[in-house]
């Protein structure tokens, strides 16, 4: 969890295995459920966009669709929290 931010956890973790001989390789936690999610987000809807430019003067679209992929990742990751599967 990065700056109080509820990322829901690796999405991919790989644990730690060892192999023949007793050497180990390492686990690694992966990408948080927060990025999956916010990458295979829908695409920006032009409301959002509007009200993004509307709202903040000079907005950027890519700031914008950064904007709207995490709100739809966490709205994904409230809707796991609450049985909503």
């Amino acid at each position: 969890m990065a700056d109080g931010i509820e990322d829901g956890g690796s999405a991919f973790p790989r644990p730690t295995v060892f192999g023949p001989g007793g050497y180990a390789e390492s686990g690694v936690d992966g990408v948080s459920k927060r990025d999956y999610f916010a990458a295979h987000a829908p695409p920006m809807s032009k409301t959002w966009w509007e009200d993004c430019a509307h709202e903040e003067p000079g907005t950027r679209w890519l700031d914008a669709d950064a904007a709207w992929r995490y709100a739809h990742a966490d709205a994904m990751l409230r809707a796991r929290k609450d049985g909503a599967t």
